[in-house]
């Protein structure tokens, strides 16, 4: 079969960023050469082909054989490390190099220094595919992903720590590979997230209903297509039943049409969710009808083939499953699973950092008495969770491309991972005790109520605190020294005997610090650039923590009278003290981005460099229109428009925050 678009762009993509690409194959040597040629995997160089013969291993450059010794193999490795050319071997040689059997010097010395080089494995069995993956994860300690299709490769997919199955087939005889369907559907992916100058696309197709009319509507997973589906198939099964044909069954009626097209509509969304065959014939459709459409031509064969196209034995061992015959997926599985570690890493030190925090909390403020008012909770755990998922959606958003030799940390228990938490951890604890003395502070010195005068918090009550009756008395209300809400009147309680909340200066900054440090422990550890969607491509992410910080300041600043009312936030008596708690969020802020900043640059130097490299957009060339470009290109150019609608976004929130710190201040 011809060979798709899809695959040189894939493997020089893979072969770009530091990933080593071997073609394992059962074709004889020379046939594989000129596929591997094609694809991009080996090129026009010398060839040094590694065989056996009766005599048992030879070399085989440029046709002529040449005796397999120590010096040759030296021979060949400095062409191959110049790039002179490239290394093949076939099956058997493998077989005879890493068995026990050979222990000679020169087979010692093609196993450690020259047998990783090969590009391919021709005439290879299935157990010399399983052989040799086995051997460079124990050997030479790689982490392998194998993809193929047939039986052939089932057990070496078994032996890789990843593997991804192909489906079997190549489709209908009429397909035009010359078309790149994989740059071509990643496209229109693309145009269908609403980032970067999509906005105004999306805003212009709801304004003009006429551009959902067409079949170029049904193509897509979005509301739009989706819409469309369910119109032509209500429109469809309408005519049928107006025209009485035999397609209809008898005692139909138009709600049971409606009902049916929006069945099959869910239908085929569960489908495409699950994967397999029925997915695959799904997309397989909607190819051939974007092609058909692309010639501007309706023959009707759109449909024909689409069952050529099925699952292969290789689904059986595979980790993955592509949806079509090729492997345009693989780099995408690739930097998928890059953004995923990454946020899981990410993920992990943020529940870190926000589990330490709450053990001082409970440890030290609310074991001792401090309360919240009725709407303190809900607007903190508003703020944190609308920031989280934000973090979390652009951690899970892999970059447009691989980086080249750039890897993110494989544990928590990393260096520059466990400095980065401890040193926010200790920033964080010392900015909310700095923050508790500076309400004591005030509580003594301009009490809210008369009782709160002379509080203090015990950070330490022996006798008390290792007693569990003790911790049950606190909760039910019963232990009143030295309480934040400590009343010696008659105030009604509520149902754990607790009195009812009054606003204090102790309860003010604990819920301004502990919001301003969940949206900064959110910032701080969004893992961003090289790996997946940085702080300023996200929306939802950069939009979430800036309102946050616009709260906090709002709040100390009072310019906004009701909305301390609602928060019940105790008025601040003195512009000093304003200004003290103003001084504390920015010296939180600051000193926690440097931590994370300084153990990024002294522990992991190649993210560091990456992260700060300029992101350069290709230009489109041609029209102008952008069609030139690739996938990748469109999607680098479209964040790169992102980042611009959200910094101005961001400089207006930064400029309002100004505002009220200058109130402050002044």
């Amino acid at each position: 079969a011809p060979m798709r678009t899809s695959t040189p762009r894939v493997v020089n993509e893979l072969k770009s960023n530091a990933n080593d690409v071997v073609m394992l194959t059962g074709d004889e040597p020379y046939a594989s050469i000129v596929v591997a040629n094609k694809a991009g995997i080996t090129n026009q160089s010398r060839i040094c082909l590694l065989r056996t013969n009766d005599s048992g291993l030879v070399w085989e450059i440029n046709n002529e054989e040449k005796h397999f010794s120590l010096k040759s193999a030296k021979e060949v490795r400095q062409d191959v490390e110049n790039k002179r050319a490239v290394l093949i071997a076939t099956g058997d040689a493998i077989n005879a190099l890493l068995s026990e059997m050979m222990i000679d010097k020169t087979a010692q010395y093609v196993q450690n220094e020259l047998l990783s080089k090969s590009c391919l494995i021709a005439s290879a069995s299935p157990n010399d595919k399983r052989l040799f993956i086995k051997w460079l994860q124990s050997s030479r300690k790689k982490n392998v992903l194998m993809c193929g299709d047939g039986v052939n490769d089932i057990s070496a997919m078994k032996e890789a720590a990843v593997s991804v199955a192909m489906l079997s087939g190549f489709g209908h005889e009429s397909d035009d590979v010359k078309v790149n369907d994989a740059e071509e559907r990643r496209k229109e992916r693309l145009s269908r997230r609403y980032i970067g100058s999509n906005r105004k696309k999306r805003h212009s197709r709801l304004s003009n209903p006429s551009i959902l009319d067409g079949i170029a509507s049904d193509i897509g997973d979005d509301f739009y297509a989706s819409y469309a589906r369910v119109r032509d198939g209500i429109t469809e099964g309408m005519h049928n039943l107006q025209n009485e044909d035999n397609v209809v069954p008898r005692h139909t009626t138009a709600f049971d049409i409606c009902l049916s097209s929006i069945t099959d509509e869910i239908k085929r969304r569960i489908d495409l969710k699950k994967g397999g065959s029925n997915a695959a014939k799904i997309l397989a459709e909607e190819d051939r009808l974007r092609l058909s459409l692309q010639n501007k031509s309706n023959s009707g064969n759109s449909m024909v083939g689409i069952d050529e196209i099925k699952t292969g034995e290789s689904c059986l061992a595979s980790s993955f499953t592509l949806l079509r015959p090729c492997i345009s997926g693989v780099e995408s599985i690739l930097r998928t699973g890059v953004s995923a570690a990454v946020c899981g890493i990410s993920f992990s030190r943020k529940v870190t950092l926000g589990c330490i925090l709450s053990c001082y909390n409970l440890a030290t403020l609310y074991k001792n008495g401090l309360s919240y008012g009725n709407k303190m909770w809900q607007i903190e755990m508003w703020s944190s969770t609308f920031a989280d998922q934000g973090s979390f959606a652009a951690s899970l958003t892999p970059r447009p491309r691989l980086v080249a030799g750039v890897r993110p940390s494989t544990t928590l228990f990393h260096t520059s991972e466990i400095l980065s938490t401890i040193l926010q951890a200790i920033i964080h604890i010392v900015t909310l005790t700095r923050a508790v003395n500076v309400g004591k502070q005030l509580e003594e010195l301009y009490p809210t109520t008369p009782a709160h005068r002379g509080f203090n918090i015990k950070y330490g009550d022996r006798s008390k605190s290792a007693s569990a009756g003790s911790l049950l008395a606190t909760l039910v209300g019963s232990s009143d020294t030295n309480s934040l809400n400590s009343d010696t009147g008659t105030a009604p309680r509520g149902f754990f005997r607790r009195p009812p909340f009054q606003p204090n200066y102790v309860s003010n900054n604990v819920f301004i610090v502990s919001v301003f440090q969940n949206a900064v422990t959110t910032m701080v550890n969004h893992s961003g650039r090289p790996f997946s969607v940085s702080f300023l491509e996200s929306r939802p992410l950069c939009v979430s923590i800036s309102l946050a910080f616009l709260l906090c300041i709002v709040c100390i600043a009072e310019s906004i009278p009701t909305l301390n009312t609602f928060i019940q936030l105790a008025p601040y008596p003195t512009k000093s003290s304003r200004i003290a708690m103003l001084r504390l969020l920015l010296l939180n802020v600051s000193l926690s981005y440097f931590a994370s900043y300084f153990s990024t640059f002294f522990l992991r130097r190649d993210i560091w460099r990456e992260r700060n490299k300029p992101v350069r957009v290709s230009s489109p060339q041609g029209d102008g229109d952008g069609s030139s470009l690739s996938a990748a290109d469109v999607e680098e150019k479209l964040l790169s428009e992102e980042r611009g609608q959200n910094s101005k976004i961001v400089s207006i929130i930064c400029f309002l925050i100004l505002l009220y710190s200058i109130q402050i201040l002044a």
